[in-house]
């Protein structure tokens, strides 16, 4: 039997340049799973400002919660993309100023608490949100947004969203900025064959993504996600991120990923099976896609109790 389930793993650590001069990690990773949603998100804080870091958790965590309540109504915008371009540009405007706006206003009321100017929380974005057979995502700035495709037995890794600089390499896009909406590179589309995100800050993507394509490291990020648990491979991210990716950068670094496991339960030990099973707590959070493959989907919201432990859900499923 086959299990396929979303797993996401995140990690941002401190850049050396910030560790000689006693400055804090101002980039931000956060992941949200609700109403059937789920919601990654990244943001770089502004490296001149000194209070960024705080808008890069705002903008994170707020951006998540708002697509989690708002999926359904924001994949509407997309409905005209390949059919009236005009209109289509009118409604991403129209998305795109709403998205801005409200994020600016949940920045101002941490500006206002932290007795700051708006502008000392400036940050990048990045967002991607499934739901279904769907995904929205989001770009301010720089960084990257890549996904995993699963294609002919084989996988490959294809950029969905660049970097946006301005004038020169080193100057970007932030969330407070008054253009800040015209800067939202939003997009939309099926999940078939994607089988894994990642998302990186400028100083990890200069690594992972870069002038010689992609980098295989960048392929192993998901294999090594096998088998792990979300905490674990966030240790292991981390990690990495500090060890091995900050010798080619000096820059704070995060990353955020993405999984769509698809695990053979004969090959599963108890603790594993423990992890992917322990948030299912009733039936209409199991689809069936065949009569040896089950989808489990926690970010549902269940319909009542019906499984009090891991082995109610194993019976259900006719785990042995």
């Amino acid at each position: 039997m086959i299990i396929e389930k979303w797993k996401n793993s995140q990690a941002y650590v401190i850049g050396k340049y910030h560790i000689k001069n006693n400055l804090p990690c101002q980039d931000r990773t956060f992941y949200y799973e609700k109403n059937g949603v789920k919601v990654m998100a990244l943001a770089d804080g502004a490296g001149s400002q000194p209070k960024s870091q705080f808008g890069a958790e705002v903008v994170c965590v707020e951006t998540c919660k708002l697509l989690s309540k708002n999926f359904d109504d924001f994949l509407l915008y997309f409905e005209y993309q390949l059919t009236d371009p005009d209109k289509h540009k009118e409604l991403m405007l129209k998305l795109s100023k709403n998205i801005t706006s409200y994020l600016i206003n949940k920045l101002k009321a941490k500006a206002m608490e932290l007795n700051s100017p708006i502008k000392e929380l400036s940050s990048t974005l990045l967002f991607f949100a499934i739901k279904g057979n769907h995904y929205i995502m989001g770009h301010i700035g720089d960084g990257i947004i890549a996904g995993l495709y699963s294609e002919n037995n084989s996988k490959r890794i294809k950029v969905l969203s660049e970097a946006e600089n301005g004038a020169a390499s080193n100057i970007t896009f932030f969330v407070p900025d008054t253009d800040s909406f015209e800067h939202l590179r939003l997009d939309f589309g099926r999940i078939e064959n994607l089988a894994g995100v990642i998302m990186s800050s400028d100083g990890a993507a200069d690594v992972l993504f870069n002038k010689n394509g992609i980098d295989d490291s960048t392929y192993q990020l998901f294999n090594k996600f096998a088998m792990l648990t979300s905490k674990e491979y966030n240790d292991l991210l981390a990690n990495y991120l500090s060890k091995v990716i900050s010798n080619y950068s000096t820059d704070d670094l995060s990353l955020n990923l993405l999984s769509l496991e698809d695990n053979d339960t004969s090959e599963l030990n108890d603790k594993y099976i423990a992890y992917i099973l322990d948030d299912i707590s009733c039936s209409n959070q199991i689809i069936r896609k065949s009569q040896y493959c089950y989808y489990l989907d926690s970010s549902i919201e269940p319909s009542k109790t019906e499984f009090n432990n891991v082995n109610d859900v194993r019976r259900y499923l006719n785990w042995n």
